[in-house]
């Protein structure tokens, strides 16, 4: 499996003093940290309010709080207590009986099933969990790294800053033949999925306009009659559609000041991502992760009409958009082919994943958005089928 990635993000100073979103992407989380013994990918997006420390500390800390979270889980799947060094990692029984919150695996089937019935975008549900014996997963991992990083915030006293986040991890297991996709979030910080083939050369337009858009993430808010409820319940007030009259998210890291109503679960998906793209008959997916900045322009139908858009501009067939308003990216200033050399690359960076990124934020900037805006655009291509 082939993975490229791109990112992009703009203050958008016009509106913003500040820049309170960040990013992370790890090629390999094995790399810094080979205890997580197979390959993993890691994305996260944090869009931080009242600050940027919560969002620029959970950037930084993830990676190796959620390795040694993989690492511990790891050990209690194959009942090694060994390390000792990990307990303090490993979360109890009826810890991860609770964790994370996740959609059933026949929901999972009734998407899939539905999958070119409506044009909307459709949420993803865990497989896991199946079988009568419990395993610790990816999700569980997210679920705890979040914990210990709310935990490390508490504990440095960081009461009014706060960051709504989105992680993506993939994981390759060759051994058993899977390539695993979870993602958790916390807030407004969402992701989509769009199977390719995104090889405009191969794809007639039609093709790439009929293709599924799936929401891999959860908006936390108190609009949703479930989140208000939640809030009330663990003796938070909701004022004008916001916990304690200030914020618009229900779930985040850090704002000390409003825990427990404002939680830190997050809402995960975990599926076998080769298996769900072959299942649309497709050869690659492209991943978008991005702060609200961006989410409050492109409903995730747009998005992926947007993105197919420019695939065909690239090729030269002057698509202009769902709208219909002329390609940004012919005045804007923008990165192109010759621009991102790939000696200035970094190992799974792509001039053309960096491209679509910067134009899907400057797309958001003339369409409206007046907030920070972050982007990352992940183009995974599946191996070719082998024949029996």
């Amino acid at each position: 499996m082939e993975i490229r990635f791109g990112a992009s993000l703009s203050q958008n100073s016009s509106f913003r003093r500040t820049m309170e979103d960040t990013y992370v992407v790890k090629a390999d989380l094995a790399v810094d940290y080979p205890s997580v013994g197979s390959k993993n990918f890691l994305v996260g997006v944090f869009d931080g309010h009242g600050g940027a420390k919560t969002a620029l500390h959970t950037a930084e800390v993830l990676p190796e709080v959620l390795a040694d979270q993989l690492r511990a889980l790891a050990s209690l799947n194959s009942g090694s207590q060994e390390d000792s060094s990990a307990s303090d990692s490993e979360p109890s029984d009826s810890e991860a009986a609770t964790a994370p919150e996740t959609g059933s695996p026949s929901e999972q089937a009734d998407a899939g099933a539905s999958v070119n019935a409506s044009p909307e975008a459709r949420p993803m549900a865990t497989n896991s969990g199946a079988g009568s014996t419990p395993q610790f997963t990816a999700a569980h991992a997210i679920d705890r790294a979040f914990a210990r990083i709310d935990e490390q915030l508490a504990n440095d006293n960081v009461r009014l800053p706060g960051s709504a986040v989105a992680v993506c991890l993939l994981t390759e297991d060759p051994t058993a033949g899977r390539r695993i996709l979870t993602v958790g979030n916390l807030g407004d910080v969402k992701a989509v999925l769009i199977p390719g083939p995104l090889d405009i050369f191969r794809s007639p337009p039609a093709e790439l306009a009929s293709r599924p858009v799936y929401d891999l993430s959860l908006d936390h808010t108190p609009r949703d009659t479930d989140e208000r409820d939640r809030v009330l319940r663990d003796g938070g007030l909701v004022f004008r559609n916001r916990v304690g009259g200030v914020l618009a998210v229900s779930r985040a890291l850090g704002d000390l000041s409003l825990k427990p109503a404002v939680s830190v679960r997050p809402f995960t998906v975990e599926f076998d991502l080769e298996q769900v793209l072959r299942a649309e008959g497709a050869t690659e997916g492209l991943l978008v992760v991005a702060s609200d900045g961006l989410w409050n322009v492109f409903k995730s139908d747009d998005l992926a009409a947007e993105a197919l858009s420019f695939f065909e501009r690239k090729a030269g067939r002057g698509g202009t958009g769902p709208a219909g308003s002329p390609d940004p990216m012919a005045t804007a200033a923008t990165a192109t082919d010759e621009d991102l050399d790939s000696a200035d690359l970094a190992d799974g960076e792509d001039s053309l994943c960096h491209q679509l990124a910067d134009h899907l934020v400057k797309t958001s900037i003339t369409s409206g958005s007046m907030d920070n805006i972050t982007a990352v655009v992940v183009r995974v291509t599946l191996p070719p089928v082998t024949s029996a």
